[in-house]
Order: C-alpha cells, then sequence, then structure tokens
C-alpha cells in the first residue's frame, strides 16, 4: 500500500514539475518573440521610403538609405 502510494505521488509531482518547465519555456520564449516593431512604426518606414522611392522600384541608393536610417525613430533607424 505504501509502494503505490509513493510511486503515484512520486509520478503526479514528476508530471507537474514537467508540465511547468514546459508551460515556463513557452512563455519565455513567446516573450522573446513578441517584437519591438509595431505597425505604426512599419507605416512610418513606408512612408519615409516612399518619400526616396517615388517609382516605387523597391530600390534606394546608399545615400539615401543613411539618410532613411537618420529619419525614422527607434529601433528602426
Amino acid at each position: 500500500m505504501y509502494f503505490v502510494f509513493f510511486i503515484v505521488v512520486i509520478q503526479t509531482m514528476m508530471l507537474n514539475l514537467f508540465m511547468a518547465v514546459v508551460i515556463e519555456g513557452f512563455a519565455s520564449a513567446n516573450k522573446e518573440h513578441t517584437g519591438a516593431v509595431t505597425a505604426e512604426m512599419m507605416n512610418m518606414l513606408v512612408t519615409h521610403w516612399m518619400d526616396y522611392d517615388p517609382d516605387a522600384s523597391g530600390w534606394i541608393n546608399v545615400k539615401d538609405l543613411i539618410f532613411l536610417v537618420f529619419e525614422v525613430k527607434e529601433p528602426l533607424g
């Protein structure tokens, strides 16, 4: 009786410990991958990009890229 009770209790504790580790790992990974760039920041970048690429070719000069980086706010600039 004692042996069966001991095994059940230990298995329950180990299962809870395992689940806690998995959930904690998932929560910390979710925090790391939330990203610091919002949609508003991306819209601001696109707006500034359109100033340097009026033909919408998708390419700008390196000199213009330097100015673009200085114009946009953190974390994009």
